[in-house]
């Protein structure tokens, strides 16, 4: 969608400063303005968590995974104050 807006010229120059000082192009920061004043619906943020799952899923295989977890399960009952470790 295109949207034509007729700013002042102060405003104008405020929005081109605040741009620069964000060293983004001026729709950009005016894309992530109206972006952060318009309420997100439900399905964005379902959109949006699915997305965030499905990039998850991608970070390394399962075992790559089981040999992270056992390196953090190692260390982690390493350094305990107790005898009593923390995984079993």
């Amino acid at each position: 969608m295109n949207v034509t807006i007729d700013l002042p010229p102060r405003l104008q120059e405020r929005v081109q400063a605040e741009a620069a000082r964000h060293a983004v192009p001026i729709e950009k920061y005016l894309i992530d303005l109206v972006t952060r004043a318009v309420p997100e619906t439900a399905d964005d943020r379902r959109d949006r968590s699915l997305a965030l799952l499905a990039s998850v899923e991608d970070i390394g295989d399962e075992s790559e995974q089981r040999e992270t977890f056992a390196y953090l399960k190692t260390e982690i009952d390493k350094d305990r104050l107790s005898d009593r470790k923390r995984f079993a």
